[in-house]
């Protein structure tokens, strides 16, 4: 345990490690509004729009799915501040903001310092050691993904904005037996399904943190006080999905993850199917492309049931290419994940630094680096799991030793996003960033295991008030 002055240390580093991470996120988002040379016009993302109107930096497809609702919010149409490819969350933000390239990328730029705050706010309550906890934060402000999703118009960073902060909480709940900040993570996370839709299955994993972190029991708060945390993350996506009911006749918070199972891993099945080994791009993306015509058939439709039948037709026809392939499905599956979280480095500073060959060309080297380590995370990861669970399952004493369980936590929210990587490859780190900050705690705990030294008991962590001492 630790002082005052050990507390006051913590708090000054945070904020120093914070400040680090926005000037660099700063300096990068002020680069990339200045190699984006052209004003897009409103909707540069459309068919019609020529390739030089098409901004250099901080646009990419999917891009106007999200503007288009904001401008819609914008112009009064607050009945379409979402769609049911888009829930509202992202869409809400943009529109806070204006739309404007400028305000969006900085808000994100500081937005995204948080991430880094929150990684060293959950070492230390993990670990009590000031040293990791700001080893982890540094790392988190130096992550090349994490600085380039602040250069683009997308809803990843947000997202893993919301996730952090909701970690934190919850870990902090259960830590100081704060059942005020367990309703706070739950709303956090409940908001998070607005932004992207995956996070609403994450709710009874959360519980599963929260229960690993108590030391394997659910006396950290009453019963009725985790239901509520619960019902407070599915609460927003249910009514969203009502939302969605009354306007296109589909209950669900959004199309997107059946349409983009079809697309992608469909597609990327049926060409392993046919070729009997990894396919060429070629292939897969001549097939993808039938699969849009067949989207855009059935929205040609024009009428209530389009937005349905595209759904429909997207879930039985990828569930039939995965049950007739099932042994394709899973090359498929797991080349995307190898894709995914071990693949090439960073793809888009490039685009989004065209003024600046030399800092993209260093953010580059830098983010094969963290490539590498990513590749080299998987088996630490999978290595961790596995010595955590050996340790619980031989523990003879109780409670259950914390720091195997703490791992255990860490490790739930880095598998929950790895299930969507193996989905596409093509998103590359921005699926699995969200669980950053648990990933790079999780390795600072596994340090302090090898380091031979004990989890400080929750006893010493709390103070009688509820709070560190």
């Amino acid at each position: 345990m630790i002082g005052r002055e050990g507390h006051r240390r913590l708090i000054l580093l945070t904020l120093v490690i914070t400040g680090f991470a926005a000037l660099l996120r700063m300096a990068f988002v002020l680069a990339v509004l200045a190699s984006s040379r052209l004003t897009p016009p409103e909707r540069p993302w459309s068919p019609d729009a020529s390739a030089a109107q098409y901004p250099t930096g901080y646009l990419m497809n999917d891009s106007g799915t999200y503007l288009d609702p904001a401008h819609e919010a914008l112009r009064g149409h607050l009945a379409g501040i979402g769609t049911l490819l888009r829930p509202p969350g992202y869409p809400a933000f943009l529109a806070l903001l204006g739309t404007s390239p400028g305000a969006v990328l900085v808000a994100q730029a500081l937005l995204g310092a948080l991430i880094a705050a929150a990684g060293v706010l959950l070492t230390y309550m993990l670990t009590q050691d000031v040293s990791l906890s700001g080893g982890a934060g540094l790392v988190l402000a130096v992550s090349p993904t994490g600085i380039g999703l602040t250069g683009l118009i997308m809803a990843d960073l947000l997202l893993s904005v919301v996730f952090a902060i909701g970690l934190s909480l919850l870990v902090a709940s259960v830590r100081y037996r704060r059942t005020g900040w367990l309703h706070l993570a739950g709303l956090v996370f409940g908001l998070g399904v607005l932004v992207k839709p995956a996070l609403f299955a994450w709710a009874p994993f959360s519980v599963l943190v929260a229960w690993l972190v108590a030391g394997g029991s659910l006396r950290f708060a009453p019963i009725r006080a985790i239901m509520l945390f619960v019902v407070l993350q599915l609460a927003p996506a249910g009514i969203w999905a009502a939302c969605n009911y009354a306007r296109d006749g589909v209950f669900t918070v959004s199309s997107i993850g059946p349409i983009t199972a079809r697309l992608y891993l469909g597609s990327q099945t049926m060409a392993w199917a046919r070729a009997h080994h990894r396919p060429d791009a070629a292939a897969v993306t001549r097939l993808r492309a039938d699969a849009w015509k067949q989207l855009d058939s059935l929205w040609q439709l024009d009428s209530l049931d389009a937005p349905r039948e595209q759904i429909r037709w997207a879930k039985a026809t990828t569930l039939q290419i995965l049950r007739a392939n099932p042994k394709a499905a899973v090359h498929a599956y797991l080349d995307n994940l190898n894709g995914s979280t071990g693949g090439e480095a960073w793809s888009y500073f490039p685009s989004e630094l065209v003024s600046y060959p030399a800092a993209h060309g260093a953010l580059k080297r830098l983010a094969r680096l963290e490539a590498e380590t990513r590749r080299l995370g998987r088996w630490l990861l999978l290595a961790c799991v596995a010595a955590a669970i050996t340790t619980i399952v031989l523990a003879r004493q109780r409670p259950l030793p914390q720091l195997a369980l703490d791992v255990c936590a860490l490790a739930v929210p880095m598998l929950f996003f790895l299930v969507f990587s193996g989905i596409t490859s093509l998103t590359g780190p921005r699926i699995m960033y969200p669980a950053s900050a648990a990933a790079v705690a999780m390795g600072a705990v596994a340090l302090r295991g090898m380091g031979g030294l004990r989890a400080p008991a929750r006893r010493e962590m709390v103070g009688s008030a509820g709070m560190p001492e």
